[in-house]
């Protein structure tokens, strides 16, 4: 009984309440309209072009949400469910999927309180507007959006929890980002490229979203994420400051804090210059830590922002050129163990080496089009050839969305997809934030990558690697070595089907073979540190 009545107060006490409104807007009542791909409700529409959807919305912060909502129909949900599915792959048993969402709820009874007013009102604003409710057995939508918005913070605290399981590549992966400035580009042009890497399923790469958002209050901004996001991760301002975030690490711990796609929005919609940015990223009260790099087209400077609960260090770009992944190298994080531990275990270091390989020749040189040759490298240090799909390369092929921005003409260009390969579409900010009748097309966009036409291989050898593992995990061991065998003859330099035969071969108790496809994995470049030391072990 008692355990019953503590999981009823932690139920509770993790549902905060929504803020009230008084009336409902105007908006609420304006009917949705269809003209043809395009959907409209009051000032605000959405269409697709290229595999890209296009969404601008505008007013108060209920206002944006509620048109958000009513233009994204049911996608939203579909988001969700997919969500939903990534939970019940990284924690498969239903213990621990009921223990851990006791234990998120619990520490994230306060999380609420870390979001800005106007957030909350948006979010709101989505959660009233949305056509239907397909959980709630689990949270109110109101409160589930709020979580969906820590996600990446709470991923954060999860790599090294034993409720994760069999998922080491993909926790253990991140984005990679460059900025250039003054001498270092062929212009004299602000630049800013990133490939975010988010491996929770193919929709949120085939369903990105570029979002333009007109607050009643605040600067105007455009911004690239997904269908129901509020928060931003990478995007541009009309006052022409640009802001990506990438994943770090440090000793430094909270429990709970603003999550940092909020603080990425707060940039955006309140920066008019770097040191407001600055400002604003300083004082955020987050939980986990990360790298803010932030440039000022206005002002030809950039700087990544390291940002941990405790600590706050500002690096500018040196001779005009501003490199990161996901370590921290600012001195004040320098006897960091976490920081360092990241450096040795993850491939932040090799990523990092590789971006400072490719950019050193394109010193004053560097354009919208040689930054996304430098995105779509797939080598790792030394131009060593690491197969495709390696997530030692800055482009692993995993990019839920890969930009580049030019903050002083304050135009971004974003990939169609699948991940880094398809075109990249020029979206005009100051036309698509000021023009109601703007529409997206192919002018000025980047050309699709020779890959392209081979993406169907790369998928399948994604598949079979996938089916090998779990023909493993079931005991078939026949099948497992031959998907695995049929992986390799589609990329024969990458390093995973080899580590699949290595497991297949001790599970079959073959010394020798053990032996021999752990030596063939080595040659192969595993990027993570952990995976190199069994392999070696192995090898032996």
């Amino acid at each position: 009984m008692a355990f019953a009545i503590f999981c009823a107060w932690v139920e509770h006490a993790g549902i905060a309440p929504a803020p009230e409104v008084a009336s409902l807007p105007a908006i609420c009542s304006s009917p949705l309209r269809e003209e043809g791909d395009v959907r409209r409700i009051g000032p605000a529409w959405s269409r697709s072009h290229g595999g890209v959807r296009f969404m601008r919305i505008a007013g108060e912060p209920f206002e944006l949400g509620w048109e958000a909502s009513k233009l994204q129909g049911e996608l939203p949900e579909h988001l969700e469910d997919v969500l939903y599915k990534m939970k019940d792959a990284f924690v498969p048993w239903r213990a621990a999927q009921w223990a851990l969402r006791k234990l998120l709820l619990f520490e994230g009874r306060d999380l609420a309180s870390f979001f800005p007013l106007d957030r909350r009102l948006e979010i709101l604003g989505q959660a009233k507007a949305a056509p239907r409710d397909r959980h709630p057995e689990d949270a109110p939508l109101y409160n589930r959006i709020l979580a969906y918005h820590a996600v990446h913070d709470i991923a954060h605290k999860l790599i090294d929890s034993p409720f994760v399981y069999g998922h080491w590549d993909e926790l253990q992966a991140g984005c990679t980002a460059l900025a250039a400035c003054s001498s270092a580009t062929v212009d004299g042009h602000v630049l800013l490229a990133r490939n975010f890497d988010f491996e929770a399923g193919r929709v949120f790469d085939e369903e990105k979203a570029v979002i333009a958002c007109v607050p009643a209050h605040g600067v105007p901004f455009v911004h690239v994420a997904w269908s129901g996001m509020v928060g931003a991760v990478s995007g541009l301002n009309a006052e022409g400051i640009a802001c990506a975030l990438d994943a770090s690490v440090s000793d430094d711990d909270a429990t709970v804090g603003e999550p940092v796609s909020l603080v990425v929005r707060e940039v955006l919609e309140r920066a008019r210059t770097l040191d407001e940015a600055i400002a604003i990223v300083r004082s955020a009260p987050v939980f986990v830590s990360d790298v803010y790099v932030v440039a000022s087209g206005k002002e030809g400077r950039a700087v990544a922002i390291e940002k941990s609960p405790a600590r706050c260090a500002v690096r500018e770009a040196r001779d005009g050129l501003l490199l990161a992944s996901n370590h921290f190298l600012a001195p004040e994080f320098a006897h960091d163990d976490a920081n360092r531990s990241r450096r040795q275990d993850a491939t932040t270091d090799e990523r990092l080496a590789r971006l400072e390989e490719v950019t050193a020749p394109l010193r004053g040189k560097l354009d919208p089009a040689s930054a996304l040759t430098v995105l779509r490298d797939r080598r790792g240090p030394g131009g060593k050839d690491v197969g495709l799909g390696n997530r030692g390369a800055i482009d692993a092929l995993i990019a839920t969305h890969s930009i580049i921005i030019d903050a002083t003409d304050r135009v971004l260009w974003v990939s169609c997809g699948p991940h880094t390969l398809g075109r990249y579409l020029r979206v005009p900010v100051d036309r698509m934030l000021d023009d109601p009748s703007w529409t997206p097309s192919d002018e000025g966009a980047l050309p699709a990558d020779p890959l392209l036409a081979d993406a169907a291989e790369h998928v399948e050898l994604r598949k079979k690697l996938i089916a090998a593992r779990s023909a493993l995990s079931a005991g078939d061991l026949e099948r497992a070595r031959t998907l695995a065998r049929e992986a390799s003859e589609i990329d024969p330099r990458f390093f995973e089907p080899e580590e699949v035969l290595t497991r297949i071969a001790i599970r079959a108790g073959d010394r020798a073979a053990t032996r021999e496809h752990a030596k063939a994995a080595l040659e192969r470049w595993p990027p993570f540190a952990a995976l190199r030391t069994e392999l070696e072990q192995l090898a032996r």
